[in-house]
């Protein structure tokens, strides 16, 4: 995506509601994107094992646009991320967010989440709608303080106002699974 700062992202906006709910918040997003280029993902899971244990107590999972497999081995290669995360880290509620760009990866996370007692976070109401997506020529903030300048090709990501969708719909399913 290409919020206009880092701290419109829906990560930032994420973590800023459970600081305020709960103060104190350990918090760390991992960049996971060669799984989702990756022959045999089944070959990447152990990379986790530095992050997952019993102590976690909320995981989320995006991961899946970048796909370069068919939906097939995509569906079986997802379910056993979910599968592999939820057993190094027994304790930790899961919520899956749904895919941006394309229904039927996104049907297969929802599938997924109902499989393994996850909470499916469903992005789809948006999915094509330009009101939420980024536009040619933006400006974008990094956290190293460069800059860069949305393509063409990059103008369907989530923009601030798809951010902000982001984080209130994780924030609402998370709400409705905590009370």
């Amino acid at each position: 995506g290409c919020s206009t700062q880092v701290y419109n992202d829906y990560y930032n906006l994420f973590v800023k509601y459970l600081e305020n709910k709960h103060k104190k918040v350990i918090a760390h997003p991992i960049n996971f994107s060669f799984w989702e280029r990756s022959e045999d993902r089944t070959k990447t899971l152990y990379l986790l094992d530095v992050y997952l244990n019993d102590k976690l107590n909320l995981i989320t999972i995006q991961l899946g646009e970048n796909s370069i497999s068919d939906l097939t081995k995509y569906k079986s290669d997802f379910e056993q991320l979910v599968k592999y995360t939820a057993k190094k880290a027994p304790n930790a509620n899961i919520l899956i967010i749904g895919d941006w760009w394309d229904f039927k990866r996104n049907e297969i996370r929802k599938e997924t989440a109902k499989n393994n007692n996850c909470t499916f976070v469903d992005l789809s109401s948006v999915i094509g709608d330009k009101k939420y997506q980024s536009k040619a020529g933006q400006i974008c903030h990094l956290s190293n303080g460069q800059t860069i300048t949305v393509t063409k090709e990059a103008a369907s990501h989530p923009s601030d106002l798809g951010m902000h969708f982001i984080a209130d719909e994780i924030i609402k399913h998370l709400e409705k699974t905590t009370r």
